[in-house]
């Protein structure tokens, strides 16, 4: 395995583009929830995609695309992204974009601790450590200052942002 090596400025400016475009589309799902239900968007961009993207992969992987060498790991993926799906168009119906955005991308932090516990060559330094816990404070601050409301729409957002957490998880 190569070193690790620090982002360059194309590398981020990609990154937060994708970032800006990603978080966006939940507040599309949440604006157009009234029409369609947010799992039903959700599950017609994946097959949308899917269709895009099945040519290119069968394009380079050609045959070795449906072999059973792939299947335990492609049914794990499948089954961890459609949970994923599921948890972020549920979370949309109780919170809103904002907040399921937010948490949803608490995403990096669980990659983090899991490759730090999973990969020695991945083991966080202090200011790592630090980082991760200047994230979740932030992320609590900005929840405890919600304004406040009736507590059942109160306990509604609550059990939203619990289900885009879980799936920043996934």
């Amino acid at each position: 395995m190569k070193q690790r090596q620090a982002l360059d400025t194309k590398a981020s400016a990609i990154m937060f583009v994708l970032c800006m475009l990603w978080g966006l589309q939940q507040v599309v799902l949440k604006w157009a929830a009234s029409d369609i239900s947010a799992l039903m968007q959700i599950s017609l961009r994946s097959a949308l995609s899917a269709i895009m993207v099945y040519p290119l992969i069968q394009q380079s992987v050609r045959r070795q695309l449906l072999s059973t060498r792939y299947l335990p790991a492609g049914l794990l993926v499948g089954i961890l992204f459609a949970t994923e799906f599921h948890l972020i168009g549920e979370a949309l119906r109780y919170t809103s974009a904002s907040h399921t955005i937010v948490l949803l991308y608490t995403a990096p932090i669980f990659v983090a601790l899991g490759l730090h516990w999973k990969l020695p060559a991945e083991r966080l330094s202090r200011v790592q450590w630090g980082g991760i816990f200047v994230a979740f404070s932030g992320i609590m601050v900005s929840f405890l200052l919600r304004p406040q409301t009736s507590s059942t729409l109160q306990t509604d957002a609550l059990w939203g942002d619990f289900l885009a957490l879980l799936g920043g998880i996934f």
